[in-house]
């Protein structure tokens, strides 16, 4: 449990980092005075902005489920949650990065791995309320 709290953590922080680096209009070219640079701007924002929302969300959900006194497919929960992070949210973070800088990065063909790994995470999270025993 210690572990999946560390890794939600350094999770959390590398998504607060990588918002720092991120977040300036500019780095998006979201100034550019091209109307196409302006556009691929402007998606290159969202993808980061739903990366960045997404990985935030599910940190804290990892971290919930951590905090719940419910069974122990609730660990599996929260690791299930970090993966889509990395998977999801820092794949797409880097996909967007790496290409607007002019490479070229298929990064991006992780995300929906990712997306799995979050829905899978409120499965095994469903699974552990369902399963748990009220106290009487």
């Amino acid at each position: 449990m210690r572990l999946l709290i560390l890794a939600a953590v350094a999770c959390g922080l590398l998504l607060v980092i990588a918002g720092a680096a991120g977040g300036h209009a500019a780095a998006f070219g979201l100034t550019a005075t091209s109307e196409a640079v302006f556009r691929e701007g402007i998606v290159r924002r969202a993808t980061w902005d739903s990366a960045m929302t997404l990985g935030f969300a599910h940190v804290l959900a990892a971290l919930l489920a951590c905090a719940l006194p419910l069974g122990p497919l609730r660990v599996w929960a929260g690791w299930a949650f970090l993966a889509g992070v990395v998977f999801f949210s820092f794949a797409l973070l880097a996909k967007t990065f790496i290409e607007n800088g002019g490479g070229s990065a298929p990064l991006g063909m992780f995300a929906p791995i990712g997306g799995v790994c979050f829905m899978l995470g409120w499965v095994l999270l469903l699974a552990t309320a369902l399963r748990a025993r009220p106290k009487a």
